[in-house]
């Protein structure tokens, strides 16, 4: 069996199912509790709709956090044994729900804020926002790029696997945006526990993708050696037509 042949029979089918419920609501449950907290830190006496905007920003960007890991523990190989890749997807799946979720309703917070000075415009499209223009385009931006991702899933009996794969790279930028969108616009970037939670999310996520890249490279490079080189290929047929 061909390593894509391994990959297209674990790409998930259709829409995930509504389980994503019992991973969203203890994430926003973790986030409520720990906003009261960093606010006290800040001394910042924030709206109702600040606090719920970022609560759901969190959530947003945990969601997407470990749909990218499981996405990538999806794919990897020597884990056969270790986890169980039909969960893998499902997890995968349930994740990347959450995180369009939990973005609608960020953004829909953020919207509804007048103090915010976003906008319907700027929260679709990307620059338009009168206030942080840049951070907020970038955060559009991985939105849009996240709801392509997730069509093409949706959809994805429709969509040949090579195009699937191509339009799922794209979640590796959409994280990065998040990254920066999330770091550049949050007033409590400046907490040590925020602050931290960006960076050793940041650092997994990329020791992970060079650790999958490492062994795709090791896998191709693997598969080229076993390959009969065309020279000792046909001294071999000469040999057995002697």
């Amino acid at each position: 069996m061909t390593a894509q042949a391994t990959e297209e029979q674990f790409r998930p089918v259709g829409a995930p199912s509504l389980g994503f419920w019992r991973w969203l609501l203890p994430a926003l449950t973790v986030a409520i509790l720990v906003l009261p907290w960093t606010l006290q830190l800040t001394g910042t006496e924030a709206p109702v709709l600040w606090w719920a905007s970022r609560a759901f920003g969190f959530v947003a960007y945990g969601a997407l956090w470990a749909a990218m890991l499981t996405g990538l523990l999806v794919s990897a190989k020597g884990l056969d044994g270790w986890l169980d890749r039909k969960v893998l997807v499902e997890l995968h799946q349930q994740w990347t729900l959450a995180g369009v979720f939990a973005t609608a309703i960020h953004v829909l917070t953020v919207v509804t804020n007048e103090h915010a000075g976003v906008g319907i415009v700027g929260s679709l499209v990307p620059f338009a926002a009168e206030r942080l223009a840049a951070p907020v385009g970038l955060g559009v931006i991985s939105f849009w790029m996240l709801a392509l991702v997730s069509v093409s899933s949706w959809f994805q009996t429709r969509v040949p696997y090579t195009w699937w794969r191509v339009i799922h790279t794209i979640s590796f930028g959409a994280f990065v945006l998040a990254l920066i969108h999330s770091v550049a616009s949050g007033t409590d970037s400046g907490v040590a526990v925020v602050r931290w939670a960006y960076v050793g999310s940041g650092s997994l996520l990329a020791g992970a993708i060079v650790v999958r890249l490492l062994v795709a490279a090791g896998g191709r490079s693997r598969r080229r050696s076993s390959r009969p080189q065309p020279a000792a290929a046909a001294s071999r047929a000469e040999g057995s037509a002697r």
